[in-house]
């Protein structure tokens, strides 16, 4: 989990568990404070989390439900994420001696005949038959498991999502090997897709 990302699970977990009852900017600096040192961060860190949760959490009216919404967009993401066993390629010299030797194998490696997004070659064992999988194997790819989630939009150009993954635009479906960077591009992905970067404020979205 990348830093920010901590800090936004920390002020997810304060509001989260309703322990913001006076919704001060003194009291959120307090509980803040407290989930931090309970995580055993740092205290350079543990001000940078106060100021992360002092820049992006506002303090809404009781009426207001941006709460509720950022919570419930955040459970729907959970749900469109998957454990997958995956293919993996290490680099595109390995992707080319692959078309060599079965380029329908290559071929699940592309998208729309152009690169897939993200920086990895990633991709699902079940679109390859016995034949393919053992043709990447050969050529210095691997099987692990990592996750699978769903790429309603490319979202290939945000500076501020991590690395670690690959997405397909013709299936709208991506691969990661960890789920915190699975559910990062899932979520900026699901952001494009309904135009509220607001819903993705550890991000940071253009």
């Amino acid at each position: 989990m990348s830093k920010y990302a901590l800090y936004y699970d920390i002020l997810d977990t304060v509001v989260s568990n309703g322990r913001l009852e006076l919704n001060t900017p003194e009291e959120l600096e307090i509980e803040i404070e407290h989930e931090a040192r309970e995580r055993g961060l740092s205290d350079d860190e543990i001000a940078e989390a106060v100021e992360y949760a002092l820049d992006h959490y506002q303090f809404y009216d009781d009426d207001d439900d941006a709460t509720d919404e950022l919570a419930e967009f955040c459970d729907m993401l959970k749900h469109r994420i998957h454990v997958e066993q995956l293919l993996c390629m290490p680099d595109r010299e390995a992707i080319e001696k692959l078309r060599q030797v079965n380029p329908d194998a290559a071929e699940q490696f592309a998208d729309y005949n152009g690169d897939p997004d993200g920086d990895l070659w990633l991709n699902s064992v079940h679109w390859f038959n016995y034949d393919q999988r053992q043709a990447a194997l050969s050529v210095g790819g691997f099987t692990k498991y990592g996750y699978s989630f769903e790429y309603p939009q490319s979202v290939h150009d945000e500076p501020g999502l991590p690395s670690g993954w690959c997405a397909y635009n013709a299936g709208q479906v991506g691969y990661a090997l960890e789920y915190s960077v699975a559910f990062d591009v899932c979520a900026a992905s699901y952001a494009k897709e309904y135009n509220r970067p607001d819903l993705c404020p550890w991000l940071c979205l253009e």
